[in-house]
């Protein structure tokens, strides 16, 4: 499975919707394989570009009975909940957009600020 998870992040690089096709095929026996470094990447990035068929990934991950895995799920159920509200531009698996830092405006708006 994390060979399967780095792979799709590999190919997320190049084009993020053909990575998330194969998502709802996957056979994931622990829930703990959710919370890989690749699988969780690739679950943010892929919320941004088709949050619907991401979504059942995300509520096993915060349903998840390892506290690290839930965890994870938690932030990126969080992200999903943002993005229904006020999506800000897609990221890709390269790291931020245009040297761009998403800042949080503790008054309840997104800042930006040049990293």
């Amino acid at each position: 499975m994390p060979c399967v998870a780095s792979t799709l992040y590999a190919i997320a690089a190049h084009d993020i919707l053909l990575a998330i096709d194969p998502l709802g095929e996957m056979a994931i026996a622990d829930d703990r394989l959710l919370a890989t470094a690749h699988m969780y990447e690739l679950l943010y990035v892929s919320l941004y570009h088709d949050e619907r068929r991401i979504r059942p990934h995300v509520v096993r991950t915060v349903r998840a009975s390892d506290p690290k895995t839930a965890e994870l799920g938690g932030q990126l159920a969080a992200l999903a909940a943002i993005l229904e509200r006020d999506a800000p531009p897609a990221p890709s698996v390269h790291g931020t957009n245009a040297g761009w830092c998403d800042g949080f405006d503790p008054a309840g708006g997104a800042s930006k600020r040049q990293c």
